[in-house]
This record gives structure tokens, C-alpha cells and sequence, in this order.
């Protein structure tokens, strides 16, 4: 059985999507600026546990090897809370660019669906899927551009707080 039915069909390239679209450098932007804020923090602590380190030291020979002992349970616990913390704001910070690129893919795949309708396609298929396409099936550019026009920026939900807080869980909870 042989079928002769043309198909109307489009080629996307998601990566340039993904990487020119004026929401998700919005998006990049302000993960940038909040991972900033964080390294900030995190150096803090670090600095703070370089000079209890330093600390600890020069105590060892004058306090008692009960009372060393203690301290150095205590500084290494101050260790393990610095790298929860670090892991805490790594969720956080990826917890509120999901949220963000959600959506922005939300928005996408509606002008795709719609750029799908009024051109009566069967079928867009990913660029990086095919082993050639012609430029004139290519719908990327005007994927691009409604995008652009329709969602230009993303607020990206501070990390830590906002719809985000739900989703990470605290150190030391379950």
C-alpha cells in the first residue's frame, strides 16, 4: 500500500528558543544577580569557618583534650551546616528557574500549537531531530518574535521565599 498524501509540516530550532528569547535572558539575568547574592552569604560563612578554624587551632594547646574535643564537634557541625546551606540555595536558585521556564515553555508551546493551527500543519518537527530541511520550512524566527512579543520578561520568584519556599525543603526537616 502506497501513500502519496503530502503532509504540511515546519522545522523548529528549540535551541535558539532557548537561547535568544527575551524572557529567558530575563530569566538568566536575574538568576545571575540572585546567585550573586548567594555566593556573597556563602563566602561569608566560609570566611567565618576559616577564622574558627584558625581559632580552634591556637586553643588546642590550652584547653583541655575533653573541652578541644567539644569545640572541634562543634566547628565540624558549623562545617555541615555551611554545605546544607550551599545545597539549600542550589535548590532554591533551580527551584526559581523551573518555575520561570515553565513559563516561559507554557507560552511557547501555545504559539507553536497556534503557528501549527493557521498554517494548517500536521507536524513541527525540532531542527536538531532531522537531517535536513530546507530554510523555508524553518518557523523559528517567528516562533522567536511572538515569544518575544507576548512574554518579554519573567519575574523570577526570589529563591528562598515566594511560591519557591514550598518546594525545597529546610535543612534538618523532613
Amino acid at each position: 500500500m502506497e501513500f502519496n498524501i503530502p503532509i504540511p509540516f515546519a522545522v523548529l530550532d528549540v535551541q535558539v528558543i532557548l537561547r535568544d528569547a527575551a524572557a529567558v535572558k530575563d530569566i538568566r539575568e536575574q538568576i545571575t544577580k540572585y546567585g550573586t547574592k548567594f555566593e556573597e552569604e556563602i563566602e561569608k560563612e566560609r570566611n567565618e569557618i576559616r577564622n574558627a578554624n584558625q581559632e580552634l587551632a591556637r586553643q588546642r594547646t590550652i584547653l583541655s583534650p575533653e573541652a578541644f574535643a567539644g569545640k572541634r564537634q562543634q566547628f565540624e557541625q558549623r562545617v555541615v551546616d555551611v554545605q546544607k546551606l550551599v545545597q539549600q540555595r542550589q535548590q532554591e536558585l533551580d527551584v526559581s528557574r523551573n518555575e520561570a521556564m515553565n513559563t516561559v515553555n507554557q507560552a511557547y508551546m501555545k504559539i507553536v500549537s497556534d503557528i501549527a493551527a493557521e498554517r494548517n500543519l500536521a507536524l513541527i518537527v525540532r531542527k536538531d531531530q532531522t537531517a535536513f530541511s530546507t530554510p523555508a520550512l524553518d518557523v523559528t524566527k517567528e516562533i522567536l518574535d511572538r515569544l518575544d512579543k507576548q512574554l518579554p520578561k519573567v519575574k523570577v520568584a526570589e529563591p528562598g521565599k515566594d511560591a519557591a519556599k514550598s518546594k525545597v525543603a529546610k535543612p534538618g526537616k523532613k
